[in-house]
């Protein structure tokens, strides 16, 4: 949020901020390819190029509404905003029809989904690299909530949305981003979707959410931020991986050379997830005799010293011949012996 500025200096300051992460960042990285088969909200993980003076025109349906986006132009200078969005709103039990304008940070709108509770979901972006997601009631036409994040997953029942912590601005390069995993539960209030450290202050799209991952964290302002270079900081290797008609999400975080999967079941509830961590077996899968030899060995005095750092996880599967097993798919890399890792989990967690 920036305060003490005017609508049209704030309007100015954003556009400099495009134009920094335009140069600094590939747009075709934000949203990579969906996994085939692993989440049915493909409109969400389709790469596309960032291009605000092309927004295309979407859609939407379900059984009871059909939304449109319509129009879209830059906001009157009385506006707060960047670009302004139209939306069409059909009630298809009634045949009203409604708009909407979306006027908030938000300068290229990239998929939009009808969630339950009569709720929309707009994904865009507030600069190539920063998603925003943008919650709307379709009754009212009226915005409910919003999250500024990172790598947004919209979970099949269209309940829950997993997303990492938006890492927010420090002093300058002698600090280090964590990541934090969180999670936003589309049936419950704005207000429940704060940790209690949160509700007492205004509730803005940057600590939204309750965390399931690391264990202890409270989700407070700047919690994912650490001076120095060389501190224990989280990293995640893989995408949110949600398993198909239910309420568990998958992931892999790497923390001080070991590399994790974690599971996190939300069937009863954000507030209380049970999350299950599972240690994987780098040493299984890493090939360093081998890799002394493909290498330049400038680069193999590196990954040797970190083996954990040759581990990038493309997609995580419940491979259908084996009960109790989540497999790994891992990107290529001459230092290893294969690119499938299976991993055993609770039964339970991959019927």
């Amino acid at each position: 949020m920036m305060i003490g500025v005017s609508p049209g200096g704030r309007k100015f300051l954003w556009r400099l901020l495009l134009i920094a992460a335009v140069a600094a960042t590939a747009p075709e990285l934000l949203f990579p390819d969906a996994s085939p088969g692993r989440n049915p909200q493909d409109d969400w993980q389709v790469a596309r190029a960032f291009q605000p003076d092309s927004q295309k025109s979407l859609s939407t349906e379900s059984d009871r509404w059909e939304v449109s986006l319509t129009s879209w132009a830059s906001c009157p200078s009385n506006v707060d905003a960047f670009e302004c969005y139209l939306f069409r709103v059909q009630d298809l039990t009634t045949d009203k029809v409604t708009t909407f304008r979306l006027a908030n940070q938000t300068v290229q709108v990239d998929a939009i989904s009808i969630a339950v509770q009569d709720r929309l979901v707009i994904l865009g972006r507030a600069t190539p690299i920063l998603p925003i997601v943008t919650i709307i009631d379709l009754r009212s036409g009226k915005e409910i909530d919003r999250i500024i994040c990172e790598g947004p997953a919209l979970s099949p029942n269209r309940r829950f949305i997993t997303y990492q912590k938006f890492v927010p601005a420090h002093p300058g390069y002698d600090w280090s981003p964590s990541a934090e995993y969180l999670v936003y539960d589309l049936t419950a209030s704005p207000k429940d979707n704060r940790t209690p450290p949160n509700r007492t202050r205004p509730l803005g799209p940057y600590d939204v959410g309750w965390p399931l991952y690391p264990k202890g964290v409270k989700n407070t302002p700047g919690d994912n931020m650490f001076q120095g270079h060389d501190v224990p900081a989280h990293w995640m290797i893989s995408q949110f991986s949600w398993f198909d008609k239910s309420d568990r999400v998958a992931f892999v975080d790497r923390w001080q050379g070991t590399t994790s999967l974690i599971v996190a079941d939300l069937s009863g509830g954000i507030q209380q997830p049970k999350v299950s961590v599972y240690l994987l077996n780098i040493a299984g899968v890493v090939d360093l005799p081998g890799c002394k030899e493909r290498v330049a060995p400038s680069d193999f005095e590196g990954w040797s010293k970190d083996p954990a750092t040759l581990i990038e996880v493309k997609e995580i599967q419940v491979p259908p011949e084996s009960k109790g097993v989540l497999r790994l798919h891992l990107s290529p890399h001459p230092c290893l012996r294969t690119d499938v890792l299976d991993v055993r989990v609770d039964t339970h967690l991959s019927e």
